[in-house]
């Protein structure tokens, strides 16, 4: 997920935070994971966020592959 903002200045976690819809303990995970891109840890501030950055996806979660199909969640009326 690309993330483009008018505003061309560095972000601390909270603003991001807001920008994204998240807590801001997601993106101090996020970025501690390397998975925000250019996000640089600064010793007084805590973590930095460039003005534009992409969230690399995750490696886990659900996949799919080889299983069976999911079973309908709502019977149709009259069926058993």
């Amino acid at each position: 997920m690309q993330i483009i903002d008018e505003n061309p200045t560095w972000r601390n976690v909270k603003q991001a935070a807001e920008l994204l819809g998240v807590t801001p303990r997601r993106v101090r995970k996020l970025a501690s994971q390397g998975r925000i891109e250019g996000a640089i840890l600064h010793i007084r501030d805590g973590w930095l966020i460039p003005p534009m950055f992409y969230i690399n996806p995750g490696k886990r979660g659900p996949t799919r592959t080889g299983l069976a199909p999911r079973k309908p969640a709502i019977k149709k009326a009259g069926s058993r």
